[in-house]
């Protein structure tokens, strides 16, 4: 959070400032972020809610694993998309880290009649973070946005489109009406 010297000074600049909280992937420390940023994140997600900006899935595996988190986990990207914008092209990143999950199921004990317990371990992708690009004409990136709170309503929005949700619920309440005969 900030203290009253920090909030003064960003009033007196005119900037709105607003508290980043962070993931447990990230480090404890709270940042700013100017609200414009916020604010341009929200108007993403308005024209991606109203179908304005039309986003597409790419292919993640052409991509370089991002390294690792402050943890020392490996960050693997899980999704991308883009979308163009009037003249500009926009990248949206899903990245995520690998959870392992331990289990203890009991198994057979083989030719000894008995049980004996295993632990299985099963890599689960944690969604971690989202980052948004532009893009220019060669899809080389030319600026990363600031992380924001509401990057991940961003990319629900996207995923919502991108997976034609609308379609399908539109479809599913169809099916519904005609086997009931509504």
């Amino acid at each position: 959070m900030f203290d009253a010297s920090q909030q003064s000074k960003a009033e007196a600049k005119g900037t709105k400032m607003i508290s980043n909280a962070r993931t447990s992937t990230q480090s404890s420390t709270d940042e700013t972020v100017d609200a414009k940023w916020v604010d341009a994140i929200n108007d993403l997600v308005a024209l991606t809610k109203t179908r304005d900006i039309i986003w597409a899935a790419i292919d993640h595996r052409a991509f370089p694993a991002p390294g690792k988190d402050a943890l020392g986990r490996e960050i693997a990207i899980q999704a991308v998309y883009e979308a163009d914008y009037k003249d500009k092209r926009i990248q949206l990143q899903e990245t995520g880290v690998h959870l392992p999950q331990a289990g203890t199921p009991l198994q057979a004990g083989g030719f000894s009649g008995g049980w004996k317990r295993s632990v299985v371990q099963e890599a689960a992708l944690q969604t971690a973070d989202a980052r948004l690009r532009l893009l220019d004409a060669n899809r080389n990136i030319v600026f990363v946005f600031p992380q924001a709170p509401n990057m991940i309503e961003l990319l629900s929005a996207v995923k919502y489109q991108v997976a034609d949700v609308e379609s399908f619920l539109k479809m599913l309440r169809l099916d519904v009406s005609a086997v009931a005969g509504i």
